[in-house]
């Protein structure tokens, strides 16, 4: 699926038996181009200019469609060029990117994690911590009570959980930690992890800033 950059705003996609439909985003003009692909279903589309591009994975072929005569195509075959399938390609020319720079592209925006943008930038925290008053810098929060630990291995990070709110919170642990194990001792309130990127048990007590390695020498393990 692809956006056409003219103010018209078309939408395009292709279709499971090789036709190209084409609507504004208004839901008005809906045209469809006959099914010219001779090597299969179509995968990637783009738009450059006036010209519509498609491909199709199996015979690895670009056809390229002048928007203003459909008939006017041109078959390019990738045989002996590129060995693979294409699923998804886009098209670059400076002349055709914006002049101005967004808010968010310098500085981030003034963001620390997330610049978002917008009419409004805002700007928002990662996974486990919340934005502080300033609207820019994030910050994480150490519970007291009412929560339980526990290892996310998708995103590689520690947490602790509101048990009301169930909302999370980071367990801030050096970036280089592949943790892959946890236990927690509710007495001393240490949380204790086996690194397996150091080969190592850890520990850091909740609301300290000390991580401390345990034991070294420690295979990957998850039980």
């Amino acid at each position: 699926m692809a956006v056409h950059p003219r103010p018209s705003s078309i939408l395009l996609w292709n279709d499971e038996d090789g036709y190209i439909g084409m609507i504004s985003t208004y839901g008005t003009d809906e045209r469809k181009y006959d099914s010219i692909t001779t090597g299969g279903k179509r995968h990637a589309i783009t738009v450059y200019k006036n010209f519509i591009i498609s491909t199709t994975a199996e015979s690895r072929q670009f056809d390229i469609i002048y928007e203003l005569d459909p008939k006017a195509t041109i078959h390019t075959n990738l045989h002996t060029a590129y060995d693979g399938p294409v699923l998804d390609f886009h098209v670059y020319e400076s002349t055709l990117q914006p002049s101005d720079l967004e808010p968010c592209e310098v500085d981030n925006g003034g963001c620390e994690h997330i610049c978002l943008p917008g009419n409004e930038l805002k700007c928002a925290c990662f996974l486990g911590y919340i934005l502080d008053e300033d609207h820019t810098s994030c910050k994480t929060a150490i519970l007291s009570d009412n929560f339980f630990v526990i290892l996310d291995t998708v995103q590689g990070g520690l947490y602790q959980i509101d048990q009301e709110t169930k909302t999370p919170y980071t367990i801030e642990i050096d970036d280089a930690n592949v943790p892959t194990t946890l236990t927690f001792d509710p007495v001393k309130k240490d949380v204790i992890w086996v690194d397996i990127a150091k080969h190592a048990v850890k520990k850091k007590r909740l609301g300290s800033t000390e991580e401390i390695a345990v034991r070294s020498g420690v295979d990957d393990t998850r039980s």
